[in-house]
């Protein structure tokens, strides 16, 4: 599998920018046709590396992470492929997470990610959701580039 930037848009996010609602998270993945991804799914990859970091809140604050795909990069009639559940404000101190992709028959053009965040807003924090081709090769490269 290639991965390349026009595929695999990184999310790299504060926590505090999301509202007390369900928004978009970084740009869509174009796919470039409505198809089964599912079946290039190993328990090792492709799929997606999911990290919080330091999530605090004044409240109780919860997010959900929904791996949503639609006929558009607007996501306007998006259809749900995973969601993680309600998280607690007390799991986002340190919260890792490896997504396979899901083997379903729900692929349209488009995939994204979506975040629903609970009772209160967070405070402080980062979000890092990255596609990587396989988890047990993975390895995060510094902002700067490779060294």
């Amino acid at each position: 599998v290639i991965i390349d930037t026009l595929l695999s848009p990184a999310i790299d996010s504060a926590l505090s920018v999301l509202t007390v609602s369900t928004q978009t998270l970084g740009t869509a993945m174009d796919w470039g046709s409505a198809k089964s991804q599912g079946l290039l799914s190993t328990p090792y990859g492709p799929g997606w590396e999911i990290n919080v970091r330091g999530a605090t809140s004044g409240g109780a604050a919860t997010l959900t992470l929904l791996l949503v795909t639609d006929d558009n990069a607007a996501f306007s009639s998006a259809t749900t492929l995973y969601t993680t559940g309600a998280i607690a404000l007390a799991s986002l101190v340190t919260y890792d997470l490896w997504l396979p992709l899901p083997n379903v028959t729900t692929w349209e053009r488009y995939v994204g990610w979506r975040a629903t965040v609970g009772t209160a807003v967070f405070t402080g924090g980062t979000l890092s959701i990255e596609y990587a081709a396989n988890n047990r090769n993975y390895r995060a490269y510094p902002a700067q580039g490779n060294m």
